[in-house]
């Protein structure tokens, strides 16, 4: 496509007056989108167009420059998708209301492969940690691709596990996508390095859009949207992950939920999934049989951890697949606790223990 028809899809999704059915309809009555953009009342009620919608698009798109609309997509040498492309998302298609053009940066053909939502909450408890890097591990072994929205917690768990892998990740922002607009910006870095890794970021915000509070939830049905279904791993009765999934219902998608301590706020949310009737999760083949997708590798066996001394041998002694507070370990090998927290550095370097944060550690299987 032409940048002269380009700037005019830009200016109607910054307009954004028209769903997308209306908009495609519309649009078949002029000869050109210029056409349609310049359009008078009258030409406009020709085509189908209420009276009402014709007269606000007239008086709101003096306020929009295509040109500098334009100029702006240029600056930033971000790319879009037009619904109309062929490579445009063909799940995305599917829902109620899929915008009209998707911004992105990074490797776009992934968006046709078999993409998979993992979310959850900002908040996590070391359960919630555990359990998001091992699930998230698992869907990247039986390549799914993970797709999340770059938030704080969970979000990020997933996006780093998958650049960890060296495997790429979509991530769906609330908000350009020009380096300047990237939120939260303590993961500006994330988002380089998901684009490096043949990743994609992808936002149906123009570049320049600042991270508005309401295009969060408009966010999150675009994660459920691009997904054949959606995991959430922790949340809390309010959190925004919820959001997703019942984003995930309406669209007819499949949604699964990691039960979690009763005893723990942060695991009402997916618990009430559960019983509402959500894919009970403990293991990826509970994704995989509802999916009716084969199991893509054998059932890996646990590694096997071999330890260089018997200092070592008697920490790891000490670890499991259940986190242990570092003083825990420290009073078992009878051992000063910056003693313990050296070897634990030296053994999470080596790739032998996971340090789950607020000094809490597990064996790395």
């Amino acid at each position: 496509m032409d940048n002269e028809e380009l700037k005019y899809w830009l200016a109607f999704t910054k307009l954004n007056l028209f769903r997308h059915k209306n908009f495609l309809f519309y649009k078949k009555f002029f000869d050109s989108l210029q056409s349609f953009w310049t359009a008078s009342i009258s030409a406009l009620t020709a085509a189908k167009v209420t009276e009402q919608l014709a007269n606000n698009f007239v008086t709101q798109r003096k306020d929009i420059n295509p040109d500098q609309e334009l100029d702006i997509l240029l600056k930033h040498g971000i790319n879009v998708l037009l619904f109309d492309d062929a490579d445009y998302p063909k799940l995305l298609k599917e829902i109620s209301s899929p915008p009209l053009l998707l911004f992105y940066r990074g490797n776009h053909e992934i968006l046709q492969q078999q993409l998979f939502a993992i979310v959850g909450t900002r908040r996590f408890s070391s359960y919630g940690k555990q359990i998001s890097i091992k699930l998230s591990q698992e869907v990247i072994n039986n390549k799914l691709i993970p797709v999340s929205g770059l938030a704080f917690g969970i979000d990020t768990l997933v996006h780093k596990t998958c650049v960890e892998n060296n495997y790429p990740t979509v991530a769906v922002l609330g908000s350009g996508i020009d380096d300047a607009s990237i939120y939260p910006r303590s993961n500006y870095r994330l988002a380089r390095e998901i684009i490096n890794n043949n990743g994609i970021i992808i936002s149906e915000y123009a570049p320049e859009t600042e991270p508005l509070k309401h295009h969060f939830p408009a966010r999150n049905r675009l994660i459920s949207g691009l997904s054949l279904g959606t995991l959430v791993t922790e949340a809390r009765q309010k959190s925004g992950a919820l959001i997703t999934a019942h984003f995930a219902l309406e669209q007819n998608r499949e949604v699964f939920a990691i039960p979690g301590p009763i005893t723990q706020s942060t695991s009402d949310g997916t618990n009430n999934l559960i019983k509402l009737g959500a894919k009970a999760v403990t293991n990826i083949q509970d994704i995989l049989d509802e999916l009716n997708i084969p199991q893509r590798i054998a059932i890996q066996k646990t590694c096997e951890v071999v330890p260089d001394s018997t200092e070592e041998t008697e920490i790891l002694n000490q670890l499991s697949t259940e986190p242990k507070h570092i003083n825990e370990i420290a009073s078992a090998c009878q051992k000063s606790i910056t003693y313990i927290n050296a070897k634990l550095l030296l053994l999470e370097m080596k790739g032998r223990v996971s340090n789950l944060g607020n000094m809490h550690f597990i064996l790395k299987v």
